[in-house]
């Protein structure tokens, strides 16, 4: 199993979770970059060639995770898994896609079987219904959790029975502070329904068990924060436990093997 993160962050998120052997399955979470692109950092990544999936999921509506929806779908002949509130907002922006039978809702918290892999989602507070979710292959389980103000009860707990963790380090809040945002949307960026900081990130990986095997830092801000910064607390929260411990880029695929 593995995971091919091809963008993370404001710009445009989409990850690919893959399992060879028999059965083999491919999922893409979130679209928010255009299938060419997704193909050429697949290659850059990997040296292969991206081809069919077994479903496309989204995990909210915001146009960075949910923009190229329809044509990833398209181009990589799989379903496409949204919740409720996210198809409604794609189909506002393309009125028809109704009648579209490669679009799939669900409703957050509900499990979901995508090729080889059972998906369970958890939703979680954000100012766009937004879920994480957590993806079980043959024999590794990881968790995703990215926009989110946050955490759950529920999703700390999901989080501990994974041995991959990737979650957002969003924001330093000292620089989110003495940044260029204007106040209301630094209050957004820091509020329950916001992002999480470093330091929230850093408290939760804190509290994960001894299943924990490697830590990805994700949608981290570019303005409002650095990968030495994010990297540094959660270096911090996890010192002595010689845990793989990286950060996603927004313009730089990442392999990330699942040994």
């Amino acid at each position: 199993m593995r995971v091919i993160v091809l963008a993370s962050g404001s710009g445009g998120n989409a990850l690919i979770v893959e399992q060879a052997g028999r059965p083999s399955s491919r999922l893409l979470i979130d679209a928010g970059l255009p299938p060419r692109v997704m193909r050429k950092r697949y290659q850059a990544a990997t040296g292969a060639a991206l081809e069919a999936m077994d479903g496309v999921l989204i995990t909210h509506g915001h146009g960075d995770h949910i923009r190229h929806a329809e044509a990833c779908g398209r181009a990589f002949g799989a379903p496409v898994w949204m919740t409720r509130p996210a198809l409604a907002r794609l189909q506002r922006r393309a009125p028809g896609l109704e009648a579209q039978g490669w679009l799939r809702s669900f409703e957050a918290g509900e499990r979901l079987q995508m090729g080889a892999f059972r998906v369970r989602t958890l939703p979680t507070p954000h100012d766009e219904p937004q879920v994480a979710v957590i993806v079980e292959g043959a024999e590794r389980r990881l968790g995703l959790a990215t926009d989110l103000g946050e955490v759950p009860a529920a999703l700390e707990e999901a989080l501990r029975a994974c041995d991959t963790v990737l979650l957002e380090s969003n924001h330093d809040l000292e620089m989110l502070r003495r940044g260029p945002y204007p106040p209301f949307l630094k209050e957004r960026v820091a509020g329950g329904y916001g992002h999480l900081s470093n330091q929230q990130a850093a408290t939760l990986l804190g509290s994960m068990g001894e299943k924990l095997e490697r830590v990805l830092l994700m949608h981290i801000s570019a303005r409002n924060n650095t990968h030495e910064r994010a990297l540094r607390e959660a270096n911090r929260a996890l010192e002595g436990r010689g845990l793989s411990i990286q950060a996603a880029s927004q313009d730089q695929p990442l392999l990330l093997p699942l040994r």
